[in-house]
C-alpha cells in the first residue's frame, strides 16, 4: 500500500522545468579542472577489476591516450586474466595519482574491449596505439567513466562526468 501512496504523491507534485545541465559550483568547476590536469599528467593508471570469485584484482597500466575525462585508452595482452575478467564483468575502477601533491582521481565505469584490428579502424583511437593495432595478440581497453571523485589535500569532491 505504501508504494501506491508514494506514487500518487509523486504524481501530484507540481512539475518544474529542470535545466539540461545544472550549473556547477566554483568548487566543482575547480575540481573538474584539477582532475583533468591530473589525468593529463599521469602516464600510469591503476585499474581494478573483479575475478569470478568476487575478489578485486588491481594492476598498473600505461595510459595510451585519453579523451578529456570521457575515456581512457590502454592496451594489454588479449589472453591476459584482466581481459577474461572484463569479458565476464566490464565494470571497473580506475585511479590516477600524484603522490607528491596528495592528489588523486578515482573513476568508476565500464571497459570496452576492442580487438586490435578493430581499434585501428576507429576514428577515436589514439595515434599512440598504432603499433599495437597491427598485432592480434593485443586487446585495446577503452575505459568510460560514469562516476568520479577528485581528491586534493585530503578533500574529496564529486566530479560530474
Amino acid at each position: 500500500m505504501l508504494p501506491a501512496l508514494a506514487l500518487i504523491f509523486v504524481l501530484a507534485l507540481p512539475q518544474e522545468k529542470v535545466p539540461a545541465s545544472p550549473p556547477q559550483s566554483a568548487v566543482q568547476e575547480d575540481s573538474h579542472q584539477g582532475a583533468l590536469a591530473l589525468a593529463e599528467r599521469c602516464k600510469t593508471a591503476i585499474l581494478a577489476t573483479q575475478d569470478s570469485d568476487g575478489f578485486p584484482h588491481v594492476r598498473a597500466l600505461s595510459k595510451m591516450g585519453q579523451d578529456g575525462l570521457a575515456a581512457f585508452w590502454f592496451v594489454t595482452d588479449a589472453s591476459s586474466k584482466k581481459v577474461a575478467a572484463l569479458k565476464a564483468n566490464p565494470k571497473a575502477g580506475l585511479y590516477l595519482l600524484d603522490e607528491g601533491k596528495t592528489e588523486g582521481l578515482m573513476l568508476l565505469g565500464t571497459v570496452q574491449l576492442i580487438p586490435a584490428a578493430e581499434a585501428a579502424a576507429r576514428k577515436d583511437c589514439p595515434a599512440s596505439l598504432a603499433g599495437f593495432t597491427k598485432d592480434p595478440r593485443w586487446m585495446v581497453l577503452r575505459f568510460v567513466p560514469s562516476i568520479g571523485s577528485y581528491t586534493k589535500g585530503f578533500k574529496d569532491t564529486e566530479i560530474k562526468l
